[in-house]
């Protein structure tokens, strides 16, 4: 963390994809890395797309609770531009649900389409991670 109690990571571009990076080092570091959510950063890859109307891109996103959702009572999914373009991974939505349902408000930025990748954090670290990006 920074003296501004934000990550030492930024989102950065590597062979045509948009990573995760260590600021010092340079390191590349997964998005599916269990060590972001120590930073208060979620990330996954997004599943269920072929059962949703919208491509993710590359760019914001807005996650949504489904807990009537019939097929995974946990579900969050992730929209963009008002359409919904898949879903929090089933195995790591149990945990993220019940934050979001707790109050927790999280920004979410999408910095791979294919796969479909995710991240979600607080909105001042999701800025600093994102930083002036142009997709």
């Amino acid at each position: 963390m920074d003296e501004r109690g934000l990550p030492n990571l930024r989102v950065v571009e590597f062979r045509g994809e948009w990573w995760l990076s260590e600021t010092s080092t340079g390191r590349l570091v997964n998005a599916g890395a269990m060590v972001l959510r120590r930073l208060g950063i979620w990330s996954v890859r997004v599943r269920g797309e072929q059962h949703a109307a919208g491509d993710l891109r590359i760019g914001p996103a807005r996650l949504v609770r489904e807990p009537d959702n019939a097929f995974d009572a946990n579900a969050v999914a992730v929209y963009q531009d008002g359409v919904r373009c898949g879903y929090w991974n089933k195995g790591a939505a149990r945990s993220l649900a019940k934050l979001l349902d707790g109050g927790l408000r999280l920004s979410a930025y999408a910095i791979s389409s294919h796969p479909p990748k995710v991240i979600a954090a607080d909105s001042a670290v999701i800025d600093h991670l994102v930083g002036k990006l142009k997709p």
